[in-house]
């Protein structure tokens, strides 16, 4: 046997992914390389133990991503630091670039969702007291008096803006611009050249107002030139917003601009070693701790569910009022919900309740609702609802305001039965589905037996339909089978009329051809094209109603005559036999319901009697 030449090293070409030094150093661990070890092997059914970490955690709870041991918590992926590099990070959260050496709460607030240690708090306390430029800079407490807020309500209702001197930099800027927001207390930091009055306003607008999208009702500020002339007056009233000025001489009245500028001052000194260089370190005022992402400080929740209509978390609500309502938080969510949903109120109540803009009704109903509504929508709320499950919570943080009474109770019994809220609520009356049908089947009326969720409406013209709902009360849903021939004006009228009763308070409508006739074709289809012009004049923006009519001439569509339902009807009423069979109507009524799920139409069971011969086995 012959001895091949081997391919030189050269020729060998292949593609090695080498193992994150992290992972190879936790793999040298006691503990954190035998989890490493369970989970290649997938046993996670196992408890884990961590020395100063007060939870505990199981094999489940870590997972290998991109190379790197990560524990999943609370909705967030937390890298697990090997214990040679835990005090790098540190550093690069305290001391780093974008950092500003702030306090232990701020950084453990920051690292806890990226990173994950055990005695990860008493860690960044050593490593914090052990700062010397912290110790060098930060101010000593003293005893003076507190400071005034100004009370608001959300975000970028109120921001205070300051001019610092600093001297002069390299790039040319002398001031920053400090701007502050009371309610978020998300502030940002701009160096500007001078403090002229076009010059403050562009930067507020372009670095503030434009880039960030945080255009504010009011801007408090001091009685300086910069701040109080003609035109940033005239330039705050094109744009409506409000300019107040505090006393003369009196720094405390925009004392949560003046503490925040301590912050900026404190951050330089920590940041910068030459002072004309003070431009590149305001630069992590704006990107670093304590504030948080812009977008989810004026958003808190960015399921679209808030800041929208009640229709974007209920859509099967039936009343128009509460649909277009609008909802900004779970306590407004919840309100419209526990209106609508109160089966002890009439509609009238219902309907005066949701015109009151401080309403405070909230019932366990709603409220269950309202939190399914959320959870179904948003990741993030649903892993903290999950966490949270079986806690006291003496005030459950679902509300941005106190509601004006304990919800405690509420939350808790809430909580009991979420699992039982059903997906497919729905606040439309409580009355039987009408199946207004033909006069062929007249024997669908007498063969059948009615029951507390449907009955049968048998006519004759369309304007017995008419004058038979006027005197029905108000249903929960209408399924109408058009008749087999064009039907006059007025007839047509009035039926609409009819219908639109029942639409306007809270029913909807279901359209269905009539039996099928091949020699009538055409007829057939003439009356198709008008239920698609009366689908559109009811859903018509002139209404006023925003209720549930479909057209199932549209699903149905070209499938005649195979596929639609009424050639398994068997015998034409126009060949001698003019009346359906009981089990043709009950097949009928079936097959609806097949072609439209979302038809209200129940199953009758035939009444106790005699077999007919014409029965089928």
């Amino acid at each position: 046997m012959e001895a091949t030449e081997s391919p030189t090293n050269e020729c060998i070409v292949a593609t090695v992914r080498s193992e994150p030094e992290w992972t190879s150093e936790l793999r040298k661990d006691k503990i954190y390389g035998r989890i490493i070890d369970d989970l290649e092997n997938n046993r996670i059914s196992e408890s884990v133990v961590l020395p100063g970490h007060s939870k505990r955690l199981k094999i489940a709870d870590f997972a290998i991503i991109e190379g790197y041991l990560a524990l999943l918590e609370n909705h967030h992926i937390r890298r697990v630091v090997p214990r040679s590099r835990r005090k790098n990070v540190f550093l690069d959260a305290h001391a780093g670039l974008l950092a500003g050496h702030f306090g232990p709460k701020k950084i453990l607030r920051s690292l806890s969702q990226r990173v994950f240690w055990e005695a990860m708090r008493s860690d960044v306390m050593k490593w914090w007291e052990e700062c010397k430029t912290c110790i060098l800079h930060n101010n000593k407490q003293t005893i003076t008096p507190p400071f005034k807020p100004k009370t608001t309500s959300k975000p970028y209702e109120i921001i205070g803006i300051d001019i610092l001197e600093m001297g002069p930099t390299t790039e040319g800027d002398r001031y920053i611009l400090s701007v502050v927001d009371h309610f978020t207390k998300y502030g940002g930091a701009y160096p500007i050249p001078t403090k002229a009055a076009e010059t403050v306003f562009r930067v507020l607008f372009e670095r503030w107002i434009s880039d960030g999208c945080r255009l504010p009702k009011c801007i408090l500020s001091d009685q300086g030139t910069e701040f109080e002339n003609k035109l940033m007056t005239e330039l705050t009233q094109l744009m409506g917003i409000k300019q107040i000025y505090t006393k003369g001489y009196n720094p405390r009245e925009n004392g949560l601009t003046e503490r925040f500028n301590r912050t900026i001052i404190g951050l330089l000194r920590k940041k910068v070693n030459i002072p004309r260089s003070f431009a590149k370190g305001a630069q992590g005022v704006n990107v670093g701790p304590p504030q948080e992402d812009p977008l989810h400080l004026l958003h808190p929740c960015t399921c679209n569910i808030f800041h929208a209509k009640a229709q974007a978390a209920l859509p099967s609500l039936r009343s128009d009022l509460a649909r277009s309502k609008p909802v900004n938080n779970m306590f407004q969510l919840a309100n419209v919900a526990s209106i609508v949903l109160d089966p002890f109120w009439g509609d009238r109540r219902k309907e005066l309740e949701l015109l009151n803009k401080d309403s405070k009704h909230l019932t366990v109903l709603g409220l269950a609702h309202a939190i399914a509504a959320h959870r179904s929508s948003c990741y993030a709320f649903g892993m903290a609802l999950k966490a949270a499950h079986g806690k006291r919570i003496v005030y459950p943080p679902l509300f941005p305001q106190y509601p004006g009474y304990n919800v405690e109770s509420y939350y808790a019994q809430v909580i009991e039965r979420l699992d039982q809220v059903p997906q497919n609520y729905d606040d439309s009356p409580a009355n039987p589905t009408i199946i207004a049908m033909p006069s062929p089947f007249l024997r669908g009326e007498t063969e059948l037996e009615e029951n507390d969720k449907a009955k049968i409406m048998v006519y004759t013209t369309f304007d017995s339909p008419a004058a038979q709902l006027n005197e029905r009360p108000i249903s929960a849903a209408i399924v109408l089978v058009w008749p087999g021939s064009m039907q006059s004006t007025v007839h047509l009228n009035r039926t609409m009329h009819a219908l639109e009763r029942h639409l306007q308070c809270g029913g909807t409508l279901d359209m269905y051809p009539p039996p099928y006739e091949e020699g009538r074709r055409g007829t057939w289809h003439e009356i198709r094209k008008l239920c698609a012009e009366v689908v559109e004049v009811l859903t018509g923006p002139a209404r006023g109603f925003d209720a549930r009519v479909v057209d199932s001439y549209g699903t149905i569509g070209e499938m005649v005559a195979l596929g639609h339902p009424a050639t398994s009807l068997g015998t034409s009423p126009r060949r001698g036999d003019y009346k359906y069979h009981p089990w043709q109507v009950a097949v009928y009524l079936k097959q609806l319901k097949e072609f439209g799920m979302h038809t209200a139409g129940p199953s009758l069971p035939y009444r106790h009697r005699y077999k007919r011969p014409d029965h089928p086995a």
